[in-house]
């Protein structure tokens, strides 16, 4: 789950008479922004919202070719930069190459080596332009020898929250169904299918990213509070169900 205060919202349902066509769902009071589930609620809640529907990813329906994430190549051509900038990063993850970018604008991109031990101007660079009158943005020089040792210690700031949470998706289609890993279960497994090092917090966030993919965040959930009151009234007209909400 995502660790944020929560606001001081209140759900009331009232009902003066038996549930006609709503299943009974049971609904807690929020004391204060502090508690939302009595204490025998909290681990089935917790095990629930782990649970991954195969629904959720469904796979694509159309074939899409995918590039090798360690090829690099002059010319090879992107949608934008967005996606030049998200392979660079999966080849920099694949190579355990820790990359920054010197130049990045409109028309043009580049990223050098970050350099580690001696010598520590390492002359690993690449860089990407935009095609002139298009989108499309394509790989332009590069040089992709490494005279640096690299990171001793195996970590690379390229495997950011958002790389690792999409790596746990794509683990996650192919287990269908398998529960969402925890934050130390989610490093062991980078660490031996990338040989990658990655903090305690970036798998921690990596899974809260996961979490609110497939469950929605907080504030998703906030929005729906007034429909189902709404249903509620709608669909039991002997019931009052209110919301009050604030900080």
């Amino acid at each position: 789950m995502v660790d944020r205060p929560l606001p001081n919202h209140e759900v009331r349902v009232v009902n003066n008479g038996p549930y006609r066509n709503v299943d009974s769902v049971p609904v807690r009071n929020v004391d204060n922004g502090q508690q939302w589930f009595d204490d025998s609620d909290f681990e089935d809640f917790l095990a629930a919202a782990d649970v991954v529907d195969p629904e959720l990813f469904p796979e694509p329906e159309h074939e899409v070719q995918v590039v090798a994430d360690d090829r690099i190549e002059e010319g090879m051509e992107f949608p934008d930069k967005t996606a030049f900038k998200k392979h660079l990063r999966k080849y920099c993850v694949s190579t355990r190459t820790v990359c920054r970018f010197t130049k990045s604008d409109n028309i043009r991109t580049k990223a050098v080596c970050k350099g580690f031990g001696e010598p520590i101007l390492c002359p690993w660079y690449i860089s990407a332009r935009r095609i002139p009158g298009e989108a499309t943005w394509s790989i332009r020089d590069f040089h992709l020898h490494h005279t640096c040792i690299g990171d001793p210690y195996g970590r690379n700031s390229c495997a950011n929250p958002e790389f690792v949470a999409q790596h746990v998706i794509n683990k996650l289609r192919q287990s269908h169904g398998k529960n969402v890993p925890k934050p130390s279960e989610i490093a062991a497994e980078f660490w031996t299918s990338h040989n990658t090092l990655i903090p305690y917090h970036v798998a921690w966030k990596a899974r809260n990213n996961v979490l609110e993919r497939i469950n929605g965040s907080f504030d998703e959930s906030f929005r729906l509070i007034p429909s189902l009151c709404e249903m509620i009234k709608r669909t039991n007209p002997e019931s009052i169900a209110t919301f009050t909400y604030g900080w």
